[in-house]
């Protein structure tokens, strides 16, 4: 586990002299997803709203103009309580309903976002031999810089805390994770003597936003109107503990979840540390205690997948993944890496059938048309596989490597099927307006 972390790192990028790379856990990301889908939902959003983590200790979150909610794995980690990332969430979409993220574009079009290319957890790349593995294009084009895609104005900080009020609220939560968490900012605020938190400088904290949200709770109390539901937090005490240790030194995470705590949560970070430090079969091990304990959970199996995958037990990690996969289709991130040790096995059939699948839910990601070239190579459809190629190419905007690969994909012309003429002609087009 050398090579690679089970979660990907997207990209870096520099704000305010630090650098920052984003990353991509199919837990930590789906639980985002959920978590915030009955918000969107109260909020009349019906757009694709992505959740992006970036890895840093920092406590931040921010929307791009991409409509992008981004998330520091730090904040996370230091949340106490499910419902105070669920406020953060609440916030940011405060920012979107009320287009704050097209209002900062607006302001900010001399600027341009460089161009995010991620990864997938690589483990099982790593272990089949194909690093490229997982690399995709998140976002593109105009936008803000990272810098600028933080600051928003206390007029919409302020819109945006309303917003998330009437969200929190119609979903029957009260305040007390908003509250709480400004709470924490506060605190942390204290250990700073030179430069305040992140979240600070991109949400200024005054005293006025705070009485508010506490004015807001007291008025719905005096109203009989709070019904915080309680809800099982055991998926977001074990996302946190997987967080932790994929973001934190193998040494800190044994450290924090000491071999005395026979806890899941502990036991699945120390699997992730063992795996960490190169020791597959005792993680191995423990992720399948886990999953006696509950059978049920997708994440176990496909973290299992990936630590099979690792030691070159490429049949079990399949069946891993597959399992993850029954209980929980939608887990795109699982099915890429199945794919990819799919292909590891020359099970070309299957591989094409999950790339596909995932291509249509991630079409630019560009380790998904990588690894379709690969299979229609090896198929003997050589057009389509420089297609495909190109396809890579072109969200890596690597435009001298996808002119090649038109051009070779131009030579196969008459072999190809109407279908692939078609995408030749698409991909040539897509080229022009590069």
């Amino acid at each position: 586990m050398k090579k690679y972390l089970f979660c990907c790192l997207l990209f870096s990028f520099n704000a305010n002299a630090q650098s920052y790379s984003v990353m991509a856990d199919v837990e930590s990301i789906q639980w985002l997803k959920e978590a915030g889908a009955p918000l969107l939902k109260t909020a009349g959003i019906t757009d694709n709203i992505n959740y992006r983590l970036i890895r840093s200790d920092d406590i931040n979150a921010f929307v791009t103009p991409d409509k992008s909610i981004n998330f520091f794995s730090g904040l996370i980690d230091k949340a106490d309580t499910q419902d105070e990332v669920i406020a953060v969430i609440a916030h940011e979409i405060g920012h979107i309903k009320a287009q704050h993220h097209f209002k900062t574009s607006q302001r900010a079009e001399k600027f341009t976002l460089p161009t995010i290319v991620s990864g997938i957890a690589g483990v099982a790349a790593a272990a089949v031999g194909a690093p490229q593995a997982g690399m995709a294009l998140i976002i593109g084009g105009q936008a803000a810089t990272a810098t600028q895609a933080l600051q928003h104005s206390r007029i919409q900080e302020r819109e945006a805390d309303q917003i998330a009020y009437s969200l929190l609220t119609k979903n029957g939560k009260s305040l007390k994770g908003l509250i709480d968490f400004f709470g924490i900012i506060k605190q942390n605020s204290l250990l700073y003597s030179r430069v305040p938190p992140a979240y600070l400088l991109s949400h200024p904290l005054t005293a006025e936003r705070i009485d508010a949200a506490r004015n807001y709770q007291e008025n719905l109390k005096k109203g009989n109107k709070v019904t915080n539901k309680k809800i099982d937090d055991s998926t977001f005490i074990l996302m946190k503990a997987r967080l932790f240790a994929l973001t934190h030194k193998p040494m800190e995470t044994l450290r924090k979840f000491i071999p005395l705590d026979k806890s899941s949560k502990a036991i699945y970070a120390r699997s992730i540390a063992y795996a960490l430090q190169g020791k597959g079969k005792k993680s191995a091990a423990m992720l399948n205690e886990l999953i006696k304990r509950k059978p049920n959970n997708p994440y176990f199996y496909d973290m299992l997948g990936q630590v099979y995958v690792d030691i070159g037990m490429l049949n079990e990690g399949v069946n891993a993944f597959e399992k993850s996969l029954k209980i929980k289709p939608e887990l795109y991130l699982t099915r890429l890496q199945l794919a990819e040790a799919y292909l590891a096995l020359t099970k070309l059939n299957k591989a094409f059938d999950a790339y596909s699948i995932v291509r249509q839910k991630l079409p630019k990601w560009p380790s998904v048309w990588h690894g379709l070239g690969i299979v229609y190579g090896k198929e003997g459809y050589k057009g389509e596989s420089h297609l495909a190629l190109a396809e890579e190419a072109l969200l890596k905007h690597d435009i001298k490597s996808a002119e090649f690969h038109i051009k070779a994909a131009t030579e196969y012309k008459q072999e190809m099927s109407e279908p692939a003429k078609k995408w030749l002609n698409e991909v040539k087009v897509a080229m022009e307006d590069k």
